[in-house]
């Protein structure tokens, strides 16, 4: 009698099992840590009420409240990223003079908008666009009100700046004074309280302008390179969280190809830098939820229309059964 063995049934299990697994490549996209910091800050309660205070002024505050779908799309999205109730912004539209009065770079349309009391998306745009562009762009601002960061841009720039601007004050104005005592001191025919004043002022001096200096430039890079930062985090934690792929296809344009090597390739989406993804950065992540078969009530259902579309032209015309 032919039988098989148990232990080649075991190693054909497990042989399936890892042809069929697929480990979710969100976890390679590691932030760095002064940035997981920042992040950890600015989920405090405390800056929150800082970043709501009065003295904010909001020429887009008297806007109205976005139309039920978006409104329904934001509650989704703060169930799904985890939002404190606390922490959570009204959503309203986008005015149609914000293109005019916000910069933005050349044929650049602003699509959504994130401010310290409110988020703003631009319904005569998106209206016209597919769902997963709604999705997505409202997903992006909740993340922009989970982290405060209009009031934490700001934070950021300031306390680093200032904090360059009076180390390099205390370094040099050291510097000057030792400088000073040891090469202009011998050759200068002052009294004792006249170089200790001119030494006093000379330090100061340096230390203050160079400190000045030293704090424009850290406040400029930081700026840049912070804003590309919450930028890309919003991105990406938005497109993992709206947990389908083809909500992303639907926003890049472009439908992912599984066999396409360039997607398999593991890579930090955070250690790029730039401003926003590309598309082909989002359909990294596409991908992945494509491996794991993710995809919203929205465009499951859409599936199934579609899966019972044809399974209905194919039994009339060919006569071919859905239950074969």
């Amino acid at each position: 009698m032919n039988y098989v063995s148990p232990r080649y049934i075991l190693l054909m299990c497990l042989l399936a099992l890892h042809c069929n697994s697929y480990d979710s490549c969100e976890k390679i996209h590691q932030k760095p840590l002064i940035y997981r910091i920042i992040d950890a800050i600015a989920r405090l309660n405390i800056i929150h009420k800082c970043s709501r205070s009065s003295f904010y002024r909001d020429t887009y505050k008297n806007q109205p409240p976005a139309n039920d779908m978006y409104q329904q799309l934001a509650k989704q999205a703060y169930a799904d990223l985890h939002i404190d109730l606390v922490h959570q912004l009204p959503i309203k539209q986008l005015p149609v003079q914000a293109q005019k009065e916000l910069p933005h770079k050349d044929n650049q349309i602003i699509l959504g908008l994130a401010r310290r009391n409110s988020l703003y998306v631009n319904q005569h745009v998106l209206d016209k666009r597919k769902y997963g562009y709604k999705r997505g762009t409202t997903y992006h601002e909740c993340i922009h009100a989970k982290y405060a960061d209009d009031f934490m841009d700001q934070v950021v720039r300031l306390s680093s700046g200032t904090i360059v601007a009076c180390i390099t004050y205390k370094i040099v104005s050291c510097l000057t004074t030792t400088v000073f005592d040891a090469l202009i001191k011998p050759s200068m025919n002052t009294t004792q309280d006249e170089h200790k004043t001119l030494r006093s002022l000379s330090s100061q001096t340096a230390g203050f302008l160079i400190g000045q200096l030293a704090g424009f430039y850290t406040l400029k890079y930081v700026s840049k390179t912070y804003n590309n930062y919450h930028e890309r985090r919003a991105d990406i934690e938005s497109l993992y969280a709206l947990q389908c792929s083809r909500c992303i296809e639907e926003m890049c344009g472009i439908r992912v190809n599984i066999n396409n090597l360039r997607y398999k390739k593991p890579c930090n989406l955070y250690a790029l830098g730039i401003l926003h993804l590309s598309p082909i950065e989002k359909l990294h992540i596409a991908y992945d939820l494509k491996m794991q078969n993710k995809l919203c009530e929205h465009h499951k259902l859409k599936t199934v229309y579609k899966l019972t579309f044809w399974s209905l032209l194919k039994l009339i015309i060919f006569g071919i059964s859905p239950l074969q």
